[in-house]
């Protein structure tokens, strides 16, 4: 994990784990289990201020990064954006960017296997 306390992960790798989750899960999940999937398979790449709750109590901080991530995805046609409410959905587009991102955070973040 990232120890830097005051940094938060970039929204780019945010962007990239929702693509990946997608794709490790068939294409299309809820909601929920996207931020587990995240949390589970990749918080090593998560700072600890992104784990840490919001001071208003409003949970922890990486689950709204990934919301706006999201967010951001379907305005790039990356995800759907007709698909039923709180299931996320990758589309092709979404499925090419994830394979033009994927050596960059290999790199980037010292990963060895597919994230």
């Amino acid at each position: 994990m990232n120890t830097d306390s005051d940094k938060i992960t970039p929204e780019l790798l945010y962007q990239f784990l929702v693509l990946n989750a997608l794709i490790k899960m068939g294409g299309s999940a809820e909601r929920e289990r996207v931020l587990s999937h995240i949390k589970l398979h990749h918080e090593n790449l998560l700072t600890k201020k992104d784990l840490e709750d919001y001071e208003s109590g409003h949970g922890e901080r990486y689950k709204n990064h990934i919301s706006f991530a999201r967010q951001h995805l379907i305005d790039r046609d990356c995800l759907a954006r007709n698909s039923p409410h709180g299931v996320w959905e990758i589309t092709d587009a979404g499925r090419r960017q994830h394979t033009e991102w994927i050596e960059i955070i290999r790199k980037a973040y010292l990963i060895k296997e597919d994230p």
